[in-house]
């Protein structure tokens, strides 16, 4: 199997991250990973408005539940834009897929933190990855 920067791989109940690959003389993939915590896949729950509805004159609320994985900042590792937050303290990078929702920045979402209480969080950058959105969040 092709190994690529930046996918994810399960190793029976273990999740990584691809950091970086090399091919090495004998033609063989040697892949530096991150091992993700235990807790990396939770639930989050993005919430927006709907589409403006006449007869009520208003917005209706939309929530969507997805799958996330959730990383680390040290562990996702890319080049950074002058005009970005830098992380701060608690900061972490949370993968949603976008085939579930296109996340705006300032949109607050719930998801559990590590420890499995529910908390509110601020999307602060985003970056496309392909398949996931890549998520720099703040706890609000």
């Amino acid at each position: 199997e092709t190994i690529t920067k930046g996918m994810f791989m399960r190793l029976g109940s273990v999740i990584y991250r691809v950091r970086s690959k090399y091919i090495t003389d004998d033609q063989y993939q040697l892949a530096q990973v991150d091992e993700l915590d235990a807790s990396c896949l939770r639930t989050a729950t993005f919430t927006k408005n709907g589409i403006y509805d006449i007869t009520t004159d208003s917005y209706p609320t939309v929530s969507v539940a997805t799958p996330v994985l959730v990383l680390d900042m040290p562990k996702f590792y890319r080049l950074r834009d002058g005009a970005e937050d830098y992380e701060k303290a608690g900061d972490i990078t949370v993968f949603a897929p976008q085939s579930a929702l296109t996340p705006v920045i300032n949109a607050t979402f719930t998801m559990p933190n590590q420890e499995g209480t529910m908390k509110t969080w601020r999307v602060v950058t985003i970056n496309d990855e392909s398949d996931a959105w890549a998520l720099h969040v703040r706890h609000v």
